[in-house]
């Protein structure tokens, strides 16, 4: 499947003839789809009339499939069989690496040169944002699903946090490894101001969902350390960033994310080729200000929990 996308994502080349499909599946796509999708809003119909310009007539090459690709993914993100599960999630983390999460739109208005088939596919990536929405409640679906443990019968130890009902698979271990790299991903190559919106949304989750098995809690604490560690905001991820030598590879696609769209057209970067000597090589190393930084967040937030905790009796019998 990695092939087949980076064959596709990298289909930018124009003039040359392409062979037309035996069946035109988007088109069946764009009628199926439920008027209440949050893409409804983003069909070819509707984006055409909006920027009075015809989308799909303009496609000339095969990069547009992306998009339904991952359409089609996100469906295949089912509890109830967690092979194909594992499967959609995995290609959903090669495409969200291949494609910079943002929306495209505002290209068209500054960039003249665009050609036809770019500015069609700059249009459509106003779902990029809902799609990476869709992608990360799809896996926090799974979670939940996961969270609750099957009823136990009377020959099971109650209130054993890793009883024989909790206790995970082989496939739910590979299906949360998935899910990190997804939100992985999704979190790396996503402009900010997306991922912030994430960000609250997984918050949200955390607080209003309980989770009563060993897999979800690992799960749920699996998906908030990678979305910290990739950018996202928080306390931890403020002293990870002030008091460790760690290189600064993520800074840099960062900073190309949010560049101004009038400097840079991000479809062309899709499947880019780099050559070794441009890749750069950076390390942060803590100075003075990051570790005062660290010690007054660790005395106003950090100590006075500790604290509190001296005097409580943490006997659960009691």
């Amino acid at each position: 499947m990695f092939e087949l996308v980076f064959i596709i994502a990298s289909d930018d080349k124009q003039g040359i003839e392409r062979r037309k499909m035996e069946k035109d599946w988007v088109t069946e796509m764009e009628k199926c789809r439920s008027p209440d999708s949050p893409l409804a809003r983003y069909s070819l119909q509707k984006l055409s009339a909006e920027n009075k310009w015809d989308l799909k007539s303009n496609f000339t090459t095969f990069r547009f499939h992306l998009f339904y690709f991952l359409e089609i993914l996100l469906a295949g993100i089912d509890i109830n069989d967690v092979s194909k599960a594992n499967i959609s999630i995995h290609n959903l983390t090669l495409i969200f690496y291949i494609m910079p999460i943002l929306d495209y739109s505002e290209c068209v208005q500054h960039h003249k040169d665009l050609t036809p088939d770019e500015k069609s596919l700059c249009l459509l990536s106003a779902r990029l944002p809902v799609l990476a929405e869709m992608a990360l409640d799809r896996m926090m679906g799974v979670i939940q699903c996961l969270a609750i443990t099957a009823p136990k019968d009377s020959s099971s130890a109650l209130g054993n946090f890793k009883d024989e009902s909790t206790k995970e698979s082989e496939e739910e271990r590979v299906l949360k490894k998935a899910i990190d790299r997804c939100v992985t991903a999704l979190f790396t190559n996503t402009k900010f101001a997306i991922t912030e919106k994430l960000s609250k949304k997984v918050l949200d989750f955390v607080k209003t969902n309980q989770f009563e098995t060993q897999l979800a809690t690992d799960m749920i604490s699996s998906l908030i350390a990678q979305m910290t560690y990739s950018g996202s905001i928080g306390l931890w991820y403020m002293l990870y960033m002030l008091s460790r030598i760690y290189p600064e590879n993520t800074r840099y696609i960062a900073d190309r994310l949010e560049r101004p769209l009038k400097d840079w057209v991000p479809i062309r970067e899709w499947g880019k080729m780099y050559d070794m000597s441009e890749a750069k090589m950076a390390w942060y190393v803590p100075g003075e200000k990051g570790k005062e930084l660290v010690e007054a967040l660790l005395k106003k937030f950090f100590f006075p929990v500790v604290e509190s905790l001296k005097n409580k009796n943490m006997d659960r019998f009691v």
